[in-house]
């Protein structure tokens, strides 16, 4: 099983209550997880500005791809907003997509 979404916590905060769940239940976050990383200093959340924010740490992210390493192996996180001309192209949404590639072992 897979989770996946805005959880609004990350790494870099003092109290991180998802990140400490989710590892009591044996998850990880795909971001640590991959073997290639692309987008990484782009902070997930855009707030509907079409310049991205860049992430202070990498990890700065609220939205997550949560998976149990045992079971998968990921192959590559890639935060999937297009960039023309150093903007985002087209935002959908105040969240930039995150497109996770996992090989089931």
């Amino acid at each position: 099983m897979v989770y996946a979404g805005d959880f609004n916590s990350h790494r870099n905060r003092p109290d991180d209550f998802v990140r400490s769940e989710m590892a009591k239940k044996g998850y990880a976050d795909s971001f640590e997880l991959a073997q290639e990383l692309v987008g990484q200093h782009r902070n997930s959340y855009n707030d509907w500005s079409t310049t991205p924010k860049t992430s202070v740490q990498w990890g700065d992210h609220v939205d997550h791809v949560w998976a149990v390493p045992k079971q998968v192996r990921v192959l590559w996180w890639h935060q999937a907003e297009r960039i023309t001309n150093g903007r985002y192209a087209h935002l959908g949404s105040d969240h930039s997509p995150l497109v996770v590639r996992m090989q089931v072992e």
